[in-house]
């Protein structure tokens, strides 16, 4: 594993502008959670529905496992010898990273435990989120447009389109967690 003794500072204005996207989608994320109960984050607009513990618990099922293929990526990449990053175009262009635009069946590894609690997910998430950028910064200045991994429903993503779809995904659960709570007259954010 890459360490780094701050891994949300990079210099590359590529990787910089991605980390940007991801800390605010996690920033409207926490903020859409910040002021809910227990019961509150349990509850479900039906019985085949995910409560928002469940929506948390999976975006960090998700992102784990994005940060651990990102690090095994850049890892096989640096032993072929990866080069450095010459472009500086930026990657928020891109809808090859957009999550579907219908709904998408979770793969049986991402779907979340039944009552999934807030609290325990939104922890595991923020660790996933450290070991994410931990391995996005071991990239910092290589050319990680090289280094392509498909997507169970989009296909071949870069290693910078998987930071990109990491921070849409998190957006469109978060945008979920919202609906959700009017749904079901939870009280509103603060």
């Amino acid at each position: 594993m890459i360490d780094t003794a701050d891994p949300t500072s990079v210099s590359h204005p590529r990787l910089s502008e991605l980390f940007d996207q991801l800390a605010a989608s996690r920033a409207d994320l926490e903020a859409s959670v910040s002021n809910l109960s227990d019961p509150d984050a349990a509850r479900r607009e039906s019985a085949d529905s995910w409560s928002v513990g469940e929506i948390v618990e999976h975006l960090r099922i998700a992102e784990a496992a994005t940060a651990r293929l990102l690090t095994r990526l850049l890892e096989r990449a640096l032993e072929q010898g990866l080069g450095p990053e010459t472009e500086t175009t930026s990657i928020l262009a891109r809808t090859s990273a957009a999550p579907p635009p219908s709904k998408v069946q979770a793969p049986e590894p991402m779907r979340p435990a039944r009552d999934a609690a807030l609290g325990a997910a939104l922890a595991g998430l923020r660790a996933a989120r450290a070991d994410l950028l931990n391995a996005a910064a071991g990239g910092d200045g290589l050319a990680l447009d090289s280094v392509v991994y498909p997507h169970f429903a989009l296909g071949p993503l870069t290693f910078y389109e998987w930071l990109l779809f990491t921070s849409r995904h998190e957006r469109r659960h978060t945008a979920q967690i919202r609906a959700l709570r009017t749904a079901l007259a939870i009280p509103p954010l603060p």
